[in-house]
């Protein structure tokens, strides 16, 4: 009977200790649980941090580009606006080129035979004015008439 005791003994001591284990086995299991939710959470935030920098990542490689066109778009409007400005310079010197030309022709005065052809008198009144010379009407000769001087 003691052996059945000691046996009984025995067995109720190894079922505590399988108990035991068991709980601290359960222990660990559930602390590994957690630890292993805890790190499922912790990668899906870097997850979704990742999703997050990825999208900037495009937004500022559109972006980019987009400058990229722009200072494109830049440089051909210098490019147009140098050309521009080099037109407008030469027409620019072409013109005082002109106008030095003609303040010269200017300058010589009327010449006589038109002068004498225009003459009107030295007068402020309008009507004593409109009694000076008269212009032809016709003042191209005619195709057929020409004369020596005309030539």
């Amino acid at each position: 009977m003691k052996l059945q005791i000691i046996g009984a003994g025995v067995l109720i001591a190894g079922g505590a200790l399988a108990l035991w284990r068991w709980e601290v086995a359960a222990t660990e299991l559930e602390a590994k649980a957690a630890q292993v939710e805890s790190l499922e959470q912790r990668l899906s935030e870097k997850d979704a941090d990742l999703l997050r920098l990825g999208d900037a990542l495009r937004s500022e490689v559109e972006r980019a580009a987009r400058l990229v066109e722009v200072e494109r778009g830049i440089q051909a409007l210098r490019q147009t606006l140098d050309a521009q400005g080099a037109e407008q310079r030469a027409t620019f010197e072409e013109l005082k080129s002109n106008d030095e030309a003609v303040r010269d022709y200017l300058s010589r005065g009327v010449p006589e035979p038109i002068g004498l052809f225009y003459q009107r008198p030295a007068t402020t009144d309008p009507a004593k004015y409109r009694q000076g010379g008269t212009v032809p009407a016709d003042l191209l000769p005619s195709s057929g008439a020409g004369s020596a001087s005309d030539q």
